[in-house]
């Protein structure tokens, strides 16, 4: 019925088939056109459409909760190479981590570069984790007793509300720790600087920092100027 709809819809080259790109903003705005100037003699097109419609913007505005856009406001047009990938990899180090902690199969964890864009340098990360919920109660008293702390300290949340929304904890998490000064005299909030966590973690606001005249950072839509980073490291 779709590819039906498709060739009503859009008319196709005798020499090339066009793959409309339905999560594109141009495509969602013809398909809304399409709604409101199509005869309303075809009463059938007109409920199908809407009802796909519908389904593209619910699709599109979903999506968004698998991206964790990363944009340093700085005055350089562009990062060099080096760090480009030196935060790339810092950033996969402290979310297989945060999935270490939350017992999260890092197997199931894929990071994609949906987009990195120049100017105020600007990288979409692309997360898929395939993990259905997280439920604080299944957890051993011990490791609920470790995770409770170290949760609400870096979301400001507690482990309760994050309740089958483990993309979201992933995410609260990797800002909280990338712009919060870890305590040394906390021994469970500390345990988060395990592994390799403490050292990307250090890579990638050495990574910011030294950018010429950085401002600030927006991560995952939350603003932090460059005197709130942890900049002691």
């Amino acid at each position: 019925m779709l590819k039906d709809l498709f060739n009503k819809i859009i008319k196709k080259n005798s020499q090339s088939d066009l793959e409309p790109n339905i999560y594109s903003q141009d495509y969602l705005d013809g398909m809304r056109m399409v709604t409101v100037h199509v005869s309303e003699e075809d009463t059938n097109l007109v409920r199908a459409v809407k009802r796909l419609f519908h389904i593209i913007q619910n699709q599109k505005n979903s999506t968004k909760d698998n991206v964790y856009s990363f944009k340093i406001n700085t005055s350089a047009n562009c990062l060099s190479d080096e760090d480009f990938i030196s935060i790339v990899q810092s950033f996969r180090i402290i979310a297989e981590n945060f999935c270490d902690l939350f017992k999260f199969d890092t197997d199931n964890l894929q990071i994609h570069i949906l987009s990195a864009t120049p100017g105020c340098f600007n990288i979409n990360f692309g997360i898929n984790l395939n993990v259905k919920e997280f439920n604080i109660v299944k957890f051993p008293s011990a490791e609920v007793d470790l995770i409770t702390p170290i949760v609400e300290f870096l979301t400001n949340k507690t482990t309760e509300s994050y309740q089958d929304r483990p993309l979201q904890l992933l995410k609260d998490c990797i800002t909280g720790y990338l712009t919060k000064k870890i305590p040394d005299d906390n021994e469970k909030i500390k345990y988060i600087d395990m592994k390799k966590s403490q050292e990307a973690k250090r890579t990638i606001i050495r990574t910011i920092q030294k950018q010429p005249n950085t401002e600030s950072v927006v991560l995952d839509g939350a603003y932090f100027s460059a005197k709130e980073l942890d900049m002691v490291v």
